[in-house]
């Protein structure tokens, strides 16, 4: 849902006239959300089209609208004079976003001991899987975009491995009893 590429307005120009919004997160279906709905009563919503694949940049459009990759704003004041333009220039930064909930602070862990072997205990053969992830980017000069992601392929396999900023996942994937 695009509006008319002719008719936009500054992201900074609905903070200034309607307020500091609030970011939505959709925990269930905003047509059940008493909040939400209110907001959408009161012409307050800003839906936030973002492209997933990065090629286009954020823009909003007044109002709900469900669709694919959105993200939704809720601003204190009405945002009429705003309808049908599409909203450029989106500053996440300006975004108010309160905390939920209770707040819940972590308690003192707990040293856990080993067991000791006893009676009934049994020996088992466990397969753990550690797969780390690490992304970079490079630039590379090429013809083509088939032709960079090979040459950074190439790239790739020379290149000195670093793990001190991987993503680990530890996972167990087979378990037997001996």
């Amino acid at each position: 849902m695009e509006p008319s590429t002719q008719k936009t307005a500054r992201f900074k120009d609905l903070i200034d006239k309607c307020g500091t919004p609030e970011a939505y997160t959709a925990w269930m279906d905003p047509k059940r959300d008493p909040r939400f709905q209110a907001a959408w009563r009161e012409n307050r919503v800003l839906t936030i089209h973002q492209d997933p694949t990065g090629h286009i940049k954020d823009f909003g459009v007044v109002g709900f609208h469900k669709d694919p990759n959105v993200g939704y704003l809720l601003f204190p004041k009405p945002l009429t004079e705003f309808e049908g333009r599409k909203i450029v220039g989106i500053a996440y930064d300006a975004v108010h976003t309160p905390p939920r909930g209770p707040v819940v602070k972590p308690s003192a862990a707990k040293k856990k001991s080993m067991p000791h072997p006893g009676p009934g205990t049994k020996s088992f053969s466990v397969t753990v899987c550690l797969t780390a992830k690490v992304e970079y980017t490079e630039t590379i000069n090429a013809t083509s975009s088939a032709a960079a992601k090979e040459e950074a392929l190439k790239a790739a396999q020379s290149r000195e491995l670093d793990l001190s900023s991987a993503e680990i996942t530890r996972s167990v994937v087979g378990i037997r009893s001996l």
